[in-house]
């Protein structure tokens, strides 16, 4: 009877060791980026906060981020394993965090020489609804660049061992339709590099856009999600939740249909680019996929420069990955760039060009509603214009009316 009570209490000590010493056996120093043991050494933006947190995953030590905002720090690389290969050996990293239970998402930016002002800066974006420690493991081709560069471990992009920095949070203020971003917090540990790290790149077909247009013909409940940025949410608009175009193309859909079990649904951001869509793909996500999303943006892409080759790469990275992460249940409306006032109104030209030819090369179906405001001619678009850059209520019903086209074909 002794032996039996020796051996239950042995069974109930294994069970009841601290899950901080089980996943400090996780750690592995030689490939360590960032051990989080000391919150000295970092620089703050916009509000961040960096603190010591309550209990860490591995160590002693981890850090608690709170935003929004951003902070960052020098880190020390990481040694190559194999030199003569492209990622030096690694497939990816892995990384702890606890979140604070919120819908919100956080995000760490790997950078090369400087955290800001330099490109080969590269970003995460993970949920935070789970409030214990849970180890993400992530391949480099998950991670979307802050620049117009290729990614980790490519032909062009950086290898691991340039990440010379690391950033956490990143410069957005505001979500969907500008909304302020709401506050958020989680805390964060042991960031290292793993030379083993699965990652599925089989993109599976996409939902047909036909299979959309019976479901309302049928009157069957469909859901509908547009993407983009200040154009699609709204921006200079003086009543936004009702004159933006995904708004308008509700009512009109539920008129020209006769039911109203369909749901059109803006989760659009001021300023984004389609490298910060490509990052939001979770977020924007989130839940169940919708049956169709529509997809414009290009004009702030255009600010920075992009080059045109890089506007399709990114796009087409950006259908991709869509298409994986709603395992082919949504259908993609690509919409041409529309053109802008004054100069915009002909360098916005040569991105609508790409979308029509990305329609094309991928069999998608396009709402050429860019043809529509250059048939306008450059003085007559003012007009449809608040601004250089935001149509104004009549341009949206421009645009709400091109896309309930689209789906009426």
């Amino acid at each position: 009877m002794k032996r039996i009570v020796i051996f239950v209490l042995s069974i109930l000590s294994i069970m009841s060791i601290p899950s901080t010493a089980l996943k400090a056996q996780d750690a592995n120093p030689n490939a360590t980026l960032e051990d989080f043991e000391s919150v000295s050494g970092w620089e703050k933006q916009n509000g961040a906060q960096v603190e010591a947190a309550d209990s860490a995953s591995a160590g002693k030590g981890a850090v608690k981020f709170s935003g929004p905002g951003l902070a960052f720090k020098k880190v020390k690389g990481v040694k190559t394993l194999k030199p003569d290969s492209l990622n030096d050996g690694y497939e990816g990293i892995s990384f702890w965090v606890k979140g604070d239970g919120s819908d919100t998402y956080g995000t760490i930016v790997l950078c090369g020489q400087h955290p800001l002002w330099f490109p080969f800066k590269y970003a995460y974006s993970f949920p935070l609804k789970d409030t214990e420690w849970k180890k993400i493991v992530v391949p480099w081709d998950k991670f979307v660049p802050e620049d117009p560069v290729y990614p980790i471990g490519t032909t062009g992009g950086m290898p691991p061992s340039g990440i010379q920095n690391l950033k956490i949070g990143n410069k957005w203020n505001i979500y969907f339709n500008n909304k302020p971003m709401p506050k958020f917090s989680f805390c964060i540990d042991q960031i290292q590099f793993e030379e083993k790290v699965p990652s599925d790149k089989n993109t599976p077909k996409l939902k047909s856009f036909e299979d959309v247009q019976k479901l309302l013909k049928d009157k069957k409940p469909v859901n509908i999600l547009c993407l983009g940025d200040s154009i699609t949410a709204g921006t200079s608009l003086k009543s936004p939740d009702t004159e933006r175009y995904a708004q308008v193309l509700e009512k009109l859909l539920r008129k020209q249909y006769g039911y109203d079990q369909i749901t059109v649904v803006s989760k659009a951001v001021g300023g984004a680019q389609g490298n910060d869509l490509r990052l939001w793909l979770d977020r924007d996500f989130a839940g169940n996929p919708p049956d169709l999303v529509t997809l414009m943006y290009g004009y702030n892409d255009k600010t920075w420069g992009y080059s045109k080759e890089y506007f399709t790469y990114s796009m087409n990275d950006y259908i991709e990955r869509i298409a994986r992460k709603t395992n082919g249940a949504t259908s993609i409306l690509l919409i041409s760039t529309i053109p802008g006032k004054n100069e915009r109104f002909f360098m916005m030209d040569d991105y609508a060009e790409c979308v029509r030819a990305i329609a094309k090369e991928r069999g998608l179906p396009l709402c050429d509603v860019s043809k529509d405001f250059k048939a306008f001619g450059r003085e007559g678009i003012e007009a449809y214009m608040a601004d250089q850059a935001h149509p104004n209520a009549k341009g949206h019903e421009v645009m709400a009316n091109a896309i309930a086209g689209a789906l009426g074909k």
